[in-house]
């Protein structure tokens, strides 16, 4: 004897099974026989099927001892159906699996116990050839709780990433370079924004990258959602990261980046300061003359914002003459103050300067000799101070008064510049920084003063002015030689964002009448009319037309321009014949 099961009568119920995946009830004891045609008794666990049968489908033989020959563990037509909670096809029962795919006999409309998966491998069925885990058109639906596609249940995993169709994913590919470019675009428009409300450059790219992680976070879902990412949000939080770090690291080697500066050299010995009572402190030459007249004679340059090195070449002729002579750097430019508030570069405060430089000097008038700016700032002095002027010499002046002319029709001399040079120029301007400084320059200068400061800006307006100095002279005429004495980037564009807002001086200067006298190169850049205007509008002006010299006239024609301004200071006649037409001299 040994200590196995006990043998098994043919005809007696099987033993309860004992094994890892069944469970023997509260406790282990035998049922009791099954009675041939009964129904099987009911289980004795939770879960526990009934204990199979001797017949292949828990049923005693039929007669002969031969199993039925129905499909369904029956004789055929007998009208015989499972006990429920049986499946006739467990391997626990020893039924052959049905031929039908739901473990039922095709079209019996037979279906599962509820809580039962029929594709378990707890229930021995085999796997349905539906997608579903049920027949195909079955209807049938999982039990609630019961995920049919997960591991436990023996479902088949969810379609992966390489299902997605390719066209999708390549529309979700270009969604996401669209996202990116509008990023970027929407966090230069936060830079710019903030820029309004603050001059503060760390809060201006703090703005320009939150603004730009965010487009990105939310363009970045619907472009992984298209190209079917299954954890949408995480991608999102990383390509919006990426942008941000991409976008932050152009940003530093470009817009960030500091432009080159071009050092000065020690300021000249003759060289001296004016600390005025409006707050400049200007740089400033001067020549006195051995016998001095009463009226000194004030060298307004050019630009605004271009300096010239020390005093022109007719300042010793006119020092010889009696004349106390002086040139100096206007504010903001050359060697004078820079503001800390650039919104302070106004035409007013020029014209405060130069009465504040009058008063200084002792003088109860002033020759003014105005090159280009130069003229035009002339012109505003004598319109807000008529009585403190003796005589003004405008050479090439710019405008009498910019809003005359509103669409810039008073001439450019990057217009004449060889394409080479001009190309160069173009290059310039299209530096990153350089856009970004005019883009803030629009909307807050002072933000774009933050951004670039005084010597970088000086510095690139110092190379655009090398570029463009052939432009205002002659073809074949002297060459214009460079200086160190720096460019003025920021008083040059308020100035001239002020000049076109201020009113018109015209009608003041109608009723000026103060000897003045306008020189006119043959190749100057800036328009006829623009010359011609002081000829109409200052009642005392004469216009001469000096051929062979540019806007630079005493550079062009040294001898002339010399011969003009002597005869005209000393009140002696003019050696050219005043031009009196509205149309230019053939």
């Amino acid at each position: 004897m040994t200590d196995g099961p006990p043998p098994h009568t043919p005809g007696a119920p099987l033993p309860p099974h004992s094994g890892p995946d069944r469970h023997a009830g509260p406790d282990r004891r035998l049922l009791p026989p099954h009675e041939p045609g009964a129904l099987a008794p009911p289980r004795s666990g939770p879960d526990r099927p009934a204990p199979s049968p001797s017949g292949p489908d828990g049923f005693p033989p039929g007669p002969g001892g031969a199993s039925p020959s129905g499909p369904d563990g029956f004789p055929p037509g007998s009208g015989g159906t499972s006990p429920p909670g049986l499946n006739r096809s467990s391997p626990e029962s020893g039924g052959a699996s049905p031929s039908g795919p739901d473990g039922f006999p095709p079209g019996s409309g037979g279906t599962s116990p509820p809580g039962l998966n029929r594709s378990s491998p707890e229930s021995g069925g085999a796997s349905p050839s539906g997608p579903d885990g049920f027949p195909p058109g079955s209807g049938d639906a999982s039990p609630p709780g019961l995920n049919r596609s997960s591991p436990e249940s023996g479902g088949a995993s969810p379609p992966g990433p390489s299902r997605i169709p390719l066209a999708r994913r390549l529309a979700g590919g270009v969604l996401l370079v669209a996202a990116a470019a509008a990023a970027v675009v929407c966090g230069g428009a936060a830079f710019l924004g903030v820029a309004a409300v603050t001059a503060t450059i760390p809060l201006l790219c703090a703005a320009g990258l939150a603004a730009t992680a965010a487009v990105a976070f939310l363009l970045g879902l619907p472009s992984f959602a298209l190209a079917g990412a299954r954890r949408r949000g995480r991608a999102a939080s990383v390509f919006s990261c990426l942008v941000a770090v991409a976008v932050a690291g152009t940003a530093g080697a470009t817009a960030l980046r500091p432009l080159p500066v071009i050092a000065t050299g020690p300021a000249p010995e003759a060289v001296r300061f004016w600390d005025l009572p409006t707050g400049s402190r200007i740089a400033y030459v001067s020549l006195r003359a051995a016998h001095p007249r009463p009226t000194p004679v004030i060298f307004l340059h050019g630009g605004p914002g271009t300096p010239n090195e020390g005093l022109p070449a007719s300042g010793a002729e006119l020092a010889a003459l009696g004349f106390d002579v002086y040139s100096y750097d206007q504010l903001g430019a050359g060697r004078s103050t820079r503001l800390a508030d650039v919104a302070g570069y106004t035409v007013a405060r020029h014209v405060a300067d130069l009465d504040a430089i009058r008063t200084t000097i002792g003088a109860d008038k002033v020759i003014l000799v105005g090159n280009s700016w130069g003229g035009s700032l002339a012109a505003q002095y004598m319109a807000a101070h008529p009585g403190n002027v003796a005589k003004a010499v405008f050479v090439s002046p710019g405008p009498v008064w910019e809003g005359a002319f509103p669409d810039g029709e008073y001439g450019s001399p990057w217009d004449r510049i060889a394409p080479e040079r001009r190309a160069r120029y173009d290059e310039l301007n299209e530096e990153p920084r350089v856009l970004a400084l005019f883009a803030l320059m629009g909307i807050n200068p002072e933000a774009a003063h933050a951004l670039v400061p005084d010597a970088e800006a000086d510095s690139h307006l110092h190379r655009l002015a090398l570029v463009g100095k052939e432009g205002t002279g002659c073809a074949g005429g002297p060459p214009v030689r460079p200086h160190d004495n720096p460019q003025g980037f920021y008083v040059n564009q308020l100035t001239n964002a002020d000049f076109g807002r201020i009113p018109d001086p015209r009608p003041v200067l109608r009723g000026v009448r103060v000897p003045s006298l306008v020189m006119r190169g043959e190749c100057d850049y800036v328009a006829w009319p623009v010359t011609y205007d002081y000829r109409r509008t200052l009642p005392e002006a004469r216009l001469v037309y000096l051929t062979g010299a540019g806007h630079a006239v005493e550079r062009g024609q040294p001898e002339r321009y010399l011969a003009l301004l002597r005869a005209f200071l000393l009140d002696r006649p003019l050696p050219l014949p005043d031009h009196a037409s509205a149309v230019p001299p053939k």
